[in-house]
């Protein structure tokens, strides 16, 4: 179902009030442009379309789940208080329980709210099955994921395109940093009309800050920052899928990394742990680390970002090195890996996207992300190196 002026696009967010639901979540209650398009009667399903009819502005209707009923009718209610104070606003918000963990619970949910799109936010991914979206994909529910597990977004589309495809639904996995990000700044350097523009890449360094690293320690510096930072070698889909969807590309490394040194070098520390079998599965410890962790709250700084190294040759078949540096401010940084799953949602719900189960390589453009994200302390810049 699409969009129209008479019967609204419904949502359902699972941890629509955590910290990536909340942030997707209020800027799916701001009123969007429709957009309608056009296709020459030549144009191919991969092309893009011959023109864009504006449509009028419109809202969805937001269900906000959670296993806590009453965090999630809270945060609702502060979503409906400030929709009231803007005119452009006929958006909607609700809460309800809802434990994913429960799947008959999760199935009765489904069937009695009938959502147009489900958008799974309830990490960490690692380990978890494809039961959610495969309940939303058997009821013709449209499924968006912002997971960044490699397994369960590498495997995604062989599990479940099948399905989509007889149930007539958009699936996608993935629908964050990585791959979606990383993979929006390679299809951008490989356009030929571009200054940092590539004809072929051969290799990608990938840096994110903020997020959790093990080995292969590196420091580096963003652009535009005076502070320098520790990464680690991390475990992203992008390893296995971009082979498949950059040919080219012989080798990709991705390093993520904390700001302070003191958990980033602990993270490394607990890593040789497990390489020598003395410490199985982290988890167990979960409730001890978090409570280290809190010691040091008031410490670092609200700042992070993202960093790619690409490499390969050029149009005038020379060595080429270009650098992208994004940056957040002021607690921006959480607003990026929630930023594509409301790009999506709107393509979503105006007929944008193709049918089926597939990973986010390449649903959005980097132009598209970074205008989707113009409100917040967020920049971003290439340089070439070489």
């Amino acid at each position: 179902m699409s969009l129209s002026t008479t019967n609204k696009f419904k949502i359902l967010i699972l941890g629509g009030y955590g910290v990536f639901g909340q942030r997707l979540t209020s800027e799916l209650m701001k009123p969007f442009q429709q957009h309608f398009l056009s296709k020459h009667p030549d144009t191919t399903a991969n092309q893009q379309p011959s023109h864009v009819n504006n449509g009028p502005i419109t809202n969805f209707d937001i269900i906000i789940g959670g296993r806590n009923l009453q965090h999630a009718q809270e945060f609702a209610r502060s979503l409906n208080t400030k929709s009231k104070n803007r005119e452009d606003f006929n958006a909607f918000a609700s809460g309800i329980s809802v434990d994913i963990q429960n799947e008959q619970n999760f199935k009765q949910t489904l069937q009695e709210l009938q959502p147009n799109l489900v958008i799974h936010t309830c990490g960490p991914f690692q380990g978890q099955d494809y039961h959610v979206a495969e309940e939303c994909i058997e009821n013709g529910i449209h499924y968006l994921d912002l997971a960044d597990s490699r397994l369960f977004v590498s495997q995604f589309s062989k599990h479940l395109n099948e399905k989509a495809l007889k149930h007539n639904v958009v699936a996608i996995s993935g629908v964050s940093t990585v791959p979606g990000l990383s993979s929006a700044v390679i299809k951008y350097c490989s356009r030929e009309n571009n200054e940092f523009g590539f004809k072929e890449i051969h290799n990608v360094e990938c840096n994110k800050i903020n997020v959790i690293g093990w080995q292969g320690l590196k420091k580096i510096q963003l652009k535009g920052t005076s502070s320098t930072r520790h990464v680690s070698y991390c475990d992203v889909p992008d390893i296995d899928l971009f082979p498949e969807y950059f040919p080219q590309l012989k080798e990709y490394k991705f390093r993520a990394g904390l700001e302070l040194g003191i958990f980033q070098f602990g993270l490394l520390g607990m890593s040789y742990l497990t390489r020598m079998g003395m410490v199985k599965n982290w988890a167990n410890y979960a409730p001890y680390l978090k409570r280290i962790s809190e010691w040091f709250y008031n410490m670092g700084t609200d700042s992070g970002g993202m960093q790619m190294i690409l490499k390969g040759i050029d149009h005038q078949h020379n060595l080429k090195i270009v650098q992208y540096d994004l940056i957040a401010l002021k607690g921006d940084g959480p607003q990026i890996p929630s930023t594509p799953a409301v790009i999506l949602a709107r393509k979503i719900a105006q007929n944008q996207l193709q049918i089926g189960a597939q990973p986010c390589v390449g649903q959005f453009t980097l132009d598209e992300l970074m205008e989707a994200l113009k409100e917040f302390n967020i920049s971003h810049s290439f340089s070439i190196v070489k």
